[in-house]
């Protein structure tokens, strides 16, 4: 398959699924916004109540229906006798409905839920055909839902989105308007700890981070020992010369006792057009140590160029009203970064110059106040080839106002060797939430911050940049709008205004 028609595939495959929910939706015509809908085997609605009840009655529950002496919470009285024995036919009858509505209904197995984003943007960029050509992209995300959403059993999850450049700037004419980001079948059972999944997903584990066509099956064989594994063709390959060759596979085995430790080994191997790609290991850490204290860590290692990748390793504990999170990390560019023609990340050149840089630093937090969190924060940076280092101080606020509401800024100064590593960062931010104080209107959040360097970079010696935002609900929090606007200046753009349009619909 060429690049044209893999473009083609890729735009078939997004707004297939656009008509496919579109249709659907045609046909749930007299539900109501923002529910979650039950069906039983045949594909009947039922309430949540009758489906509630079912799920007892399969899992062998007992009846949880209460009697009018226990309803009032106590003994009735013998004045009120007459009105306890029609209490009593009120309760009767009802339960009579309800077995009647169980007969109806069947076996409730499955839920529907449906969900819309739509986000619609404006820039300025230098594009082929014109200087600072207006784009104008409008993106539209749908995902659906359908099965054993919330116990075990079979279920179908899809998300996909779809752009178009409404100005048609030709920004985008090197790039897929439309992508299915995952669809798959999936088969949970959470009683033996087993779930399988089929089709495009997305697998984060252990040294694997990759999207893929396949299947993954995940299993806690043993209250100590838990294991994934993946296989099939790697999406974000280049397609220029077909999928045929395209592989990968990996997995992960883990020995654990509850929430005390766990030890995980992983491995991933990816081929491109049948010649090897990628091949890692690696091993991930987590103990939970005597005085509260717990240990994370995890590293990679390349066994195409034999070297470790990547280490990052982090201490979190606490000394009365302080945490600390003390940390280190460590990356070898030629080990990290894969230097085949197939890989797709942007930073892949760095591979080529050997460098090596390490981070060590913590982060500090004072929890003295129940709604003002006082931090601090310092980090070191060590180029091994270039003999560069630079030192980065912060100290931080965030108060907690009432909710989600929060006002908070930061102070930092970056020290370094070179111009882009010496400046001072000054930046303040807010949340605030309003739900006393319009219906519709649900929050306001702005961010400002602005960077001072030690020398002119391109004739400029600052770098601004702002963002205003708020946000509007409507139908009891179905439909939710948001608008954000946002300005930058700085040595490596004169002045950059954008904005964003975003609607999300839950149906």
């Amino acid at each position: 398959m060429n690049q044209g028609e893999s473009m083609l595939a890729r735009r078939i495959a997004a707004w297939a699924l656009v008509f496919a929910v579109t249709w659907g939706l045609g046909n749930l015509s007299d539900l109501q916004a923002g529910q979650i809908y039950y069906y039983d085997t045949q594909g009947n609605l039922i309430s949540e109540e009758a489906y509630r009840k079912l799920i007892q009655k399969m899992n062998g529950a007992p009846d949880t229906s209460s009697s009018a002496a226990e309803a009032s919470g106590g003994d009735i009285p013998a004045a009120d006798q007459e009105t306890s024995d029609r209490a009593d036919q009120q309760v009767e009858s009802q339960n009579e409905a309800e077995e009647h509505e169980e007969d109806e209904a069947g076996d409730a197995r499955y839920q529907a839920k449906v969900s819309s984003e739509t986000l619609l943007g404006t820039f300025e960029r230098d594009t082929g055909k014109n200087k600072d050509a207006m784009v104008v992209p409008a993106y539209q995300y749908l995902r659906f839902d359908l099965g054993a959403l919330d116990q075990g059993g079979l279920s179908l999850h899809m998300y996909g989105w779809g752009r178009y450049d409404l100005n048609t700037s030709g920004f985008y004419q090197d790039n897929p308007d439309g992508e299915l980001l995952y669809g798959y079948l999936e088969y949970n059972r959470p009683d033996y700890g087993l779930n399988f999944k089929l089709g495009r997903q997305h697998v984060m584990t252990g040294v694997i981070n990759n999207s893929l066509d396949g299947l993954g099956v995940q299993s806690t064989m043993t209250p100590y020992l838990k294991f994934s594994a993946y296989g099939g063709s790697p999406v974000e390959l280049s397609a220029e010369s077909g999928r045929t060759g395209d592989r990968i596979w990996g997995g992960r085995i883990a020995g654990h006792r509850g929430t005390d430790y766990e030890v995980g080994f992983s491995y991933k191997s990816q081929t491109s057009d049948g010649e090897d790609d990628q091949e890692l290991a690696g091993i991930d850490l987590f103990a939970q140590l005597p005085l509260n204290i717990s240990f994370f860590g995890f590293s990679s290692y390349n066994l195409d160029t034999r070297g470790w990748g990547q280490h990052l390793y982090e201490l979190r504990f606490d000394i009365g009203d302080f945490g600390f999170r003390p940390f280190y990390q460590r990356y070898q560019y030629e080990d990290f970064f894969s230097t085949q023609d197939s890989s797709v990340n942007p930073f892949r050149f760095l591979a080529d110059t050997g460098e090596i840089l390490s981070v060590l630093g913590s982060d500090v937090t004072w929890y003295r106040f129940n709604q003002v969190d006082l931090g601090a924060k310092f980090n070191y940076y060590d180029y091994d080839l270039r003999e560069d280092g630079a030192y980065y101080l912060e100290a931080n606020a965030n108060w907690h106002i009432n909710g989600f509401t929060r006002l908070g800024g930061q102070l930092g100064r970056m020290d370094g060797d070179t111009t882009e590593t010496s400046y001072l960062l000054t930046r303040a931010f807010f949340y605030w939430n309003l739900p006393s104080i319009l219906s519709r209107l649900a929050f306001i959040t702005g961010d400002a911050m602005l960077v001072n360097y030690d020398e002119a970079i391109y004739g400029q010696d600052y770098s601004l940049w702002f963002s205003l935002g708020g946000g509007l609900n409507f139908f009891e929090d179905a439909l939710k709008i948001k608008l954000s606007a946002n300005w930058s200046h700085d040595p490596y753009l004169d002045s950059d205004l954008g904005g964003l349009l975003k609607i999300e619909y839950t149906y």
